[in-house]
């Protein structure tokens, strides 16, 4: 085996313990966050949550429709 071939290898292992590690903390964050939510007893009101989440996500929207928009208009008037 060449050693160009023993470095592509060791670049393509590296590339998958990479992603591994990029990958891992979502799903132990969405594996805990669903395990602490079974938990919550059903006598547990969440309904507060919607005056809270859809203004935010609501907002947050905006502001990423604004901000392409904005990054839309300065590309147009760069040309």
């Amino acid at each position: 085996m060449s050693g160009l071939d023993q470095t592509g290898r060791r670049a393509a292992l590296g590339a998958v313990f990479g992603v591994v590690l990029c990958a891992l903390p979502p799903v132990l964050v969405v594996m805990f966050g669903a395990g602490v939510l079974a938990y919550l007893p059903t006598w547990f009101d969440l309904a507060w949550l919607d005056f809270v989440l859809i203004p935010f996500i609501v907002l947050l929207g905006s502001f990423a429709l604004y901000r392409w928009w904005r990054g839309r208009s300065n590309s147009q008037a760069a040309r």
